[in-house]
């Protein structure tokens, strides 16, 4: 009996770490922008604020490609047009 609530307790710690560990995990994965998204975002402030120049809509649209984001970059790409 007392080999049981030994094994109790590890597996009650062992559970409690592990799950500690893959929150923290998720919260760091969701913390921080990558490179890629900070490019993004600074590309559509600018494109907000200059509406009228063509070439930031482009590298906004180039940006939006790369990140996978094709519905956005279509968006994009049809503003040159207009």
């Amino acid at each position: 009996m007392h080999r049981f609530v030994n094994r109790t307790k590890y597996l009650h710690l062992a559970g409690a770490v592990l799950g500690f560990s893959l929150t923290a995990s998720a919260a760091a994965q969701t913390g921080g922008a990558t490179p890629l998204e900070r490019q993004t975002e600074d590309a559509f402030r600018q494109v907000l604020q200059q509406p009228q120049e063509l070439a930031g809509w482009s590298a906004y649209a180039h940006l939006l490609i790369e990140g996978g984001n094709y519905e956005g970059a279509i968006a994009a790409l049809e503003r040159l047009l207009l």
